[in-house]
């Protein structure tokens, strides 16, 4: 079951103080190529990189981090 099914984007990032990739591609309903892509610095607001870079789906991402970058959108090229 999805625990974030029926939460907006804002509140399901303030649901927990880190998430995971595969919580981030439930929450934001990308995957996680989009996340690689949207951290680039083609971008003046890119998303947040891990605050723990690990294998596969377990990449930890600051909660607050995540939130003031959402707020930020939409991405803005340089």
């Amino acid at each position: 079951m999805d625990k974030f099914k029926d939460m907006t984007v804002e509140a399901a990032l303030q649901t927990q103080a880190t998430f995971k990739t595969d919580e981030l591609v439930s929450i934001l309903g990308r995957s996680s190529r989009s996340f690689h892509r949207w951290q680039s610095n083609q971008y003046s607001n890119p998303m947040p990189k891990p605050v723990f870079a690990a294998k596969s789906s377990q990449n930890l991402f600051d909660a607050g981090q995540l939130l003031a970058w959402y707020k930020s959108l939409p991405l803005r090229r340089k």
